[in-house]
């Protein structure tokens, strides 16, 4: 079975550049994810 999400950034100012937007999207899939990885071990 495969999943698709998708977040939206939503911000009142200019939007951050390409790296503060990797480092944000690599902190929440590390926020949603981690328990996940850990429970099949990872």
């Amino acid at each position: 079975m495969v999943t698709t999400d998708s977040t939206v950034l939503q911000t009142p100012d200019e939007p951050p550049d390409q790296g503060r937007t990797g480092h944000i999207r690599r902190r929440v899939n590390e926020l949603l994810y981690a328990d996940l990885r850990y429970s099949y071990g990872q």
